[in-house]
């Protein structure tokens, strides 16, 4: 099937635990790569800021990344996106054992960064 066919998926996996069985349609959606997530949060939304992060990671170093895409998701609907992204991950390393997940350094939080937190919070 290729990517610009429409596709309808109905299946175990889509059935919500009340039992409604969810039929997306998938009609040439965007496709994004990000090997870069950074999650912030506000009193009401979480927001998922994505990224391609084509440097290996250098501790100690300055780290450019120009954000591609964000996701601002409620935090009911982002808690059963990280429950059905562990089901998914449980499932893969069931199959075929654990993923290593390499150190890599935080970035650093700066005070115009906690004041902008600050701001959101109090919004």
């Amino acid at each position: 099937m290729t990517p610009t066919e429409e596709q309808t998926v109905s299946d175990e996996a889509t059935k919500q635990p009340d039992g409604t069985v969810l039929n997306l349609t998938i009609d040439n959606p965007e496709t994004i790569y990000a090997n870069l997530a950074v999650i912030t949060a506000t009193a009401e939304e979480v927001v998922i800021n994505l990224a391609v992060n084509v440097n290996p990671p250098a501790a100690g170093g300055e780290l450019n990344v120009a954000v591609t895409n964000r996701v601002i998701m409620s935090y009911s609907s982002a808690k059963r996106l990280a429950m059905a992204l562990g089901n998914v991950i449980r499932r893969y390393e069931d199959a075929g054992g654990i993923i290593p997940v390499a150190p890599q350094a935080a970035a650093p939080v700066t005070p115009e960064d906690e004041a902008r937190d600050d701001a959101d919070y109090d919004a």
